[in-house]
């Protein structure tokens, strides 16, 4: 089972990470907290916001990604535009 922990650290400040089924640490807080409301508080923050963060593509596909999203979007703009003008003149 996948689960969150809380943990000092070794300097005694609290951190939050989370382990898989293995109990491998697959992701930890970037950041050392001084108490243990603050360390849970940046957890709820990081698993919420978790799932609307993007994925990356692979190398170098990001840019042509953009650039044919921004094709696209512009080509129904262009059509849009055309199909009111032909409307305006009927």
């Amino acid at each position: 089972m996948w689960k969150y922990e809380l943990f000092k650290d070794d300097g005694g400040d609290w951190r939050w990470r989370l382990c898989g089924p293995d109990r491998q640490t697959v992701m930890t807080s970037g950041e050392s907290f001084r108490s243990r409301g603050s360390a849970r508080r940046a957890l709820v923050r990081a698993r919420n916001y978790a799932g609307q963060a993007s994925l990356p593509l692979a190398d170098g596909l990001d840019d042509m990604f953009g650039e044919v999203l921004e094709r696209i979007a512009k080509r129904d703009d262009e059509e849009r535009v055309r199909r009111a003008s032909i409307a305006a003149l009927n």
